[in-house]
């Protein structure tokens, strides 16, 4: 029985600007993702339930894991003339995502799943918005191994 720990980090950033000759404006769009996620996987995990009288153990492979990340989008319009900067889009959101996966086994995989959204405006016209998710996910493949 051998027992695995992950571990994950990553940071994305992306900017694009668009000049509009027309209304001399220098649109900017600046994007910036923090990623961190932790797993666990135990091999040979037992289970033992009764099922129509019969008792089955079963002793598969079980994971857990969790990511977290944080994410900061702005769209910012410069106008060229007077230095005004005016942002016309841009969001602050986060996101938590917990999950348990059971392999019963080589075609039936079980998953417990949460998933937490949040997201928070920077211009005063949007609402903060929530959305949540969570269930269980039954994934039956029909290939042979």
């Amino acid at each position: 029985m051998v027992n695995n720990v992950t571990g994950r980090f990553e940071i994305k950033s992306s900017r694009t600007l668009s000049l509009g000759f027309n209304d001399y404006t220098l649109t900017e769009n600046a994007q910036t993702t923090i990623t961190v996620g932790a797993g666990y996987k135990v091999k040979g995990f037992k289970n033992e339930f009764k099922f129509l009288g019969l008792k089955i153990k079963l002793k598969n492979e079980m994971n857990f894991g969790c990511d977290f990340s944080w994410a900061d989008n702005a769209v910012v319009n410069h106008k060229l003339g007077p230095g005004l900067n005016i942002y016309t889009q841009g969001m602050i959101k986060w996101n938590i995502a917990p999950k348990i996966d059971y392999m019963v086994n080589n075609n039936l995989n079980i998953s417990l799943y949460f998933n937490h959204n949040r997201s928070y405006p920077k211009i005063s016209n949007s609402f903060v918005m929530t959305n949540t998710s969570f269930g269980l996910r039954l994934r039956f493949s029909l290939s042979q191994n």
